[in-house]
């Protein structure tokens, strides 16, 4: 059995999820990081909301080729077998 599709499917839609949450996922790290610094002490290096974004735009970029091009073989191995 082809896996190839199932994984491209999977990979595709992590990287739609990834483009279209950058914002709440960038602010979700931020408010984490503030969480951490407040009742822990531990002072995590990072970065602000709008310099994370071009990073998770980055990430879900990946992903969503990636995705592409695993439906586009997954599709020709399983249209050529």
């Amino acid at each position: 059995m082809n896996y190839t599709l199932g994984y491209g499917l999977i990979s595709l839609l992590v990287g739609i999820y990834l483009l279209v949450y950058r914002t709440d996922l960038a602010r979700s790290n931020v408010r984490q990081r503030r969480w951490l610094k407040r009742w822990l002490g531990l002072e995590l290096p990072g970065q602000s909301e709008e310099r994370q974004k071009p990073y998770w735009v980055m990430l879900g970029a990946v992903f969503l080729v990636l995705g592409v091009a695993m439906i586009i073989i997954g599709g020709y191995w399983w249209i050529t077998s």
